[in-house]
């Protein structure tokens, strides 16, 4: 999974750093399906510039994460890692970092689509360059290199293609036309929508997940603890909501004379059951600003079973927010047998706001199905489902996702203040 490889990955960047003097690495970066954020991968892949290529390999061979040399050679190393993985460490010429890191970066797919364009252009494309074949306008055997990506697809005649949408998924054609879309980024998220405290089963109380919030520069965050009907974390009920909206009011109280425009808003994961009903009732739901609801149990229903149970939930008028909706968890639980198109079409129709659940393993909806849901006309929440303030700063893996379907800042409700983000709901 991403949440493991990720980690391990920039973990083996710093180490490799710190055993080499300053200046001998002129540039490293991740590259393969880890830079594209792709939710599952193979093999770890670095890309590099140094004048001292030997030196860069003896030290990577013998970073401590690694058990195995598996090739070794003067400007690649093979290892294999501590936990099992494989990583492929390539060092390069200056003058080639920019078609190395598009090719080295991928996707198969798009790499054979970009190296077509190349050739209908009078070049034949690979990790060092280009090289006309003449039948273009450049003698045969002309070369060009690129120091960066952006001159590569600059010369092809594209914008820059960020490496999230490099899958050929239609990216070539949409920047051909000028359309690709201005993608999310973390900068854009004014606030998260889906958050946990010690009234359920999250490990920090209110008021300290409220200042890791404010460190992080958000403008609000929404309290919503899981609901009763979900076992193993007691769960709040109206008592509990009543305690939470007088602290919450307290906080806001203080921080507003404090002149600060943070806020706190009052929410629940209320737990969608077996039969389709929630953890709590209408009543108080209503008194909540926002409501998500979410499957955590019964997950191996059948096909027709927990579609039905997942409508009923999003048909009702309190329920502002699906939560990760097909409930898997990567490498360890498969997602649910749910018909996530019917969902999503009448998400669109009740104007239900689909999460994408940032947290590594989840990632869900998946960037797929997210774009999907765009497409359909869904808005859509990016949160990390923080049970902890550290659990904050997973907040890119779900960027990252949702810049693989496509999304821009118009498509994601918690881009916006509080006031126009609660509007935007039901």
């Amino acid at each position: 999974p991403l949440g493991v490889a990720r980690p391990a990955l920039l973990d083996l960047i710093a180490q490799l750093q710190a055993a080499l003097p300053a200046g001998a690495l002129a540039q490293i970066a991740p590259a393969g399906s880890l830079r594209r954020w792709k939710e599952t991968i193979g093999d770890l892949d670095i890309l590099a510039v140094s004048a001292e290529p030997e030196r860069v390999m003896a030290a990577f061979q013998t970073l401590p994460p690694v058990t195995q040399v598996l090739a070794a050679g003067r400007s690649k190393s093979r290892v294999q890692l501590a936990n099992g993985l494989e990583c492929d460490l390539r060092v390069v010429e200056p003058r080639h970092w920019g078609a190395a890191l598009q090719y080295f970066t991928g996707s198969k797919e798009h790499n054979v689509a970009l190296r077509e364009l190349a050739l209908k252009q009078g070049w034949s494309l690979n990790e060092y360059g280009l090289t006309a074949t003449g039948r273009g306008q450049a003698p045969e055997g002309t070369e060009r290199f690129f120091a960066t990506e952006e001159a590569l697809y600059t010369f092809l005649g594209l914008p820059w293609i960020p490496p999230e949408l490099r899958e050929d998924r239609g990216e070539i054609a949409a920047a051909q036309a000028a359309s690709l879309p201005p993608l999310i980024a973390a900068a854009d998220i004014q606030g998260e929508v889906h958050g946990h405290t010690t009234f359920s089963d999250g490990q920090n109380s209110i008021a300290e997940m409220a200042a890791a919030a404010r460190a992080r520069g958000y403008r609000y965050w929404l309290v919503s603890d899981h609901s009763v009907g979900l076992g193993i974390t007691g769960g709040v009920d109206a008592a509990k909501l009543a305690q939470q909206r007088a602290e919450i009011d307290r906080l806001n109280a203080q921080w507003q004379a404090e002149r600060s425009d943070f806020r706190l808003a009052l929410g629940v994961e209320v737990e969608i059951l077996a039969d389709g009903s929630l953890g709590l009732a209408d009543d108080i739901l209503a008194t909540l600003d926002v409501v998500v609801a979410s499957i955590h149990s019964s997950l191996r229903q059948e096909r027709e079973t927990i579609t039905a149970r997942c409508l009923a939930a999003v048909r009702n008028p309190h329920v502002d927010i699906l939560g990760h909706p097909t409930g898997r968890l990567l490498g360890r639980r498969p997602p649910t047998e749910l018909d996530v198109e019917r969902v999503l079409q009448v998400c669109a129709e009740t104007n239900t706001v689909v999460e994408i659940n940032a947290h590594p393993s989840r990632l869900d909806l998946n960037d797929i199905y997210a774009r999907r849901a765009a497409s359909l006309g869904c808005k859509i929440a990016i949160s990390t489902d923080a049970h902890s303030p550290t659990d904050m700063a997973l907040l890119e893996y779900g960027i990252h996702t949702a810049r693989r379907a496509w999304l821009s800042p118009a498509d994601v409700i918690n881009t916006r203040p509080l006031a126009e983000m609660l509007a935007l709901l039901k």
